[in-house]
């Protein structure tokens, strides 16, 4: 009985461990970026993490990368200060052409805050205090690394896991029989 209520004990703890563990299975992913119109131009470094789920814009469903950090230069030089949520952006990539959605992604830099987006077939940029570049622009990013672990565990590395805590299970119960076993014949 004490058995089964160390297992229960076990299970309990490690449902606990892998709850709190699920966030870190995310893994990060640095991509390049550049825009280049008549008007503006930058370039950086993005970090994102991937969506717990596909996202649908316009009808067409796609995997998303959620941008969670910016570095770079925007027009002239200027250092990209960081990440907005600046005229409704949600700040979402996709590997899948145009990359980018009619919300697209913020930024702040020491003189404004700036929005790229995807409308009606074209990439525009516009900042809060400057005009847009009327849709004559051109995004593009690439995938330069991937850190951290998958998001999710391939089926044999759950197998092992289990074989594992089967083992440690059998092993724990093996000693208990056998410690009983010689109390039993010392008694």
């Amino acid at each position: 009985m004490a058995l089964h209520s160390a297992c229960k004990r076990f299970c309990a703890l490690l449902a606990l461990v892998l709850f709190f563990a699920a966030p870190a299975l995310r893994a990060d992913t640095q991509w390049n970026w550049s825009y280049n119109s008549s008007v503006y131009y930058g370039a950086g470094t993005f970090t994102t993490t991937t969506t717990a789920s596909p996202v649908t814009v316009d009808g067409t469903t796609f995997d998303a990368y959620t941008i969670t950090d910016i570095t770079g230069s925007w027009k002239d030089g200027g250092a990209i200060t960081g990440l907005l949520n600046f005229s409704g952006s949600d700040n979402l990539l996709s590997l899948t052409d145009p990359q980018l959605d009619f919300l697209g992604f913020s930024f702040a830099t020491s003189t404004d805050s700036w929005n790229i987006y995807f409308d009606n077939g074209t990439f525009t940029a516009f900042g809060d205090t400057s005009p847009s570049d009327n849709g004559n622009g051109h995004f593009s990013a690439s995938i330069i690394s991937t850190t951290g672990t998958s998001p999710v565990p391939e089926p044999s590395s759950v197998m092992l896991l289990g074989t594992a805590m089967m083992a440690l299970g059998g092993f724990a119960w093996y000693r208990k029989q056998n410690s009983a076993a010689i109390t039993a014949t010392a008694a």
